[in-house]
């Protein structure tokens, strides 16, 4: 557990919020209060800031093939808004399939944009890379947010037409 507390590889296996991707110089505005949240990424707010939802310890409650994890994100926390009750159940839905489903409900107004950057390797932890590249991945978007230099989000969402669609199963290799 050491190993997913540290600093070093803050990430790796985390529910990322409350807000993932980055906040240009970790200011948002809502209606005409501005709000300030903690920059951990140069000038920006990376992943929720410097003690975001990776960093925090979740409650967790099993029912049969799935567990959910919950999280109590207090007003003001990283310089976000409301109380927040975060929640991410993992369930292994039939034909194999693992479900991960996300849920967040405020007191107040306040941006929510929790992502998971679980990794899994269904081979076999010593079957390598070469086993990972043949697994298949399949997400269920309609486009993505673009980016500018500094990887702030414009805005802008960009269809899946000419990128790497994973719309159809595909082998991560290939994406």
């Amino acid at each position: 557990v050491a190993e997913y507390a540290s600093k070093s590889q803050p990430y790796f296996g985390a529910t990322v919020g409350r807000v993932a991707n980055r906040i240009k110089n970790g200011k948002f505005s809502i209606g005409n209060q501005q709000f300030n949240t903690t920059k951990n990424r140069g000038n920006n707010t990376l992943h929720g800031g410097a003690d975001g939802f990776n960093f925090r310890t979740w409650q967790y409650h099993l029912d049969g093939k799935k567990v959910t994890f919950s999280y109590l994100s207090k007003d003001g926390e990283e310089g976000f808004p409301g109380d927040v009750l975060a929640t991410v159940t993992y369930e292994l839905a039939p034909g194999n399939q693992l479900s991960i489903t996300m849920k967040a409900t405020s007191t107040k107004q306040t941006p929510i944009n929790m992502c998971n950057h679980s990794y899994f390797n269904l081979a076999g932890h010593k079957s390598g890379a070469t086993e990972v590249y043949k697994h298949t991945v399949n997400i269920n978007a309609f486009g993505f947010t673009k980016t500018d230099s500094e990887s702030i989000p414009t805005g802008a969402i960009k269809g899946p037409k000419n990128t790497n669609n994973l719309r159809m199963r595909v082998e991560p290799g290939r994406a």
